[in-house]
């Protein structure tokens, strides 16, 4: 009768620890690249939400009445930023009844605490439609960021907007 030959009880043994302790350090490779991940991401989260609260702007008010109208071809505003945080840019939307013009405005760089320059946009009311509103929303730079982020809860809006 012929005996069947298997590995040894010892090599088996070996075998089975050196799988746990590759299948081990794998599991703690991806282990500590999800925390990593997740502990970075809460806190550029963290960073822009504490960032952007210290960020606030409004319409410049002039007699009670905003510093925000239309003359027929372009847009014309101006803002305060009442924060301690410098405004790297500013996007602009307004909502037209038939489409919304949305675009970042560069070269609109506010200091803390100042007054920006009037900010002058060009409208065209048959692409875009009447005015329905228009929102300002600030945009920051987070130390260290390469990229601005803007604060969408700091936004303001103005819905009625008078002939300039």
């Amino acid at each position: 009768m012929k005996r069947k030959k298997g590995i040894s009880p010892l090599i088996a043994t070996v075998l089975l620890i050196a799988f746990v302790v590759v299948l081990a350090a794998l599991l703690f490779d991806f282990g500590e690249r999800f925390f990593r991940d997740t502990v970075k991401d809460t806190e550029e989260r963290a960073t822009r939400k504490v960032t952007c609260t210290s960020t606030g702007i409004e319409f410049l008010e002039i007699a009670n009445q905003k510093e925000v109208c239309y003359n027929g071809t372009h847009i014309k505003f101006t803002v305060i930023n009442n924060d301690i945080t410098e405004i790297e840019q500013l996007k602009l939307i307004v909502a037209g009844n038939v489409s919304t013009l949305n675009v970042n405005l560069n070269n609109s760089y506010i200091n803390s605490s100042e007054v920006s320059d009037p900010f002058i946009y060009p409208y065209d009311n048959a692409t875009y439609g009447t005015i329905r509103a228009i929102t300002i929303i600030p945009g920051i730079r987070l130390e260290g960021a390469g990229t601005v982020i803007f604060c969408t809860g700091r936004d303001i809006t103005e819905d009625t907007v008078r002939s300039c």
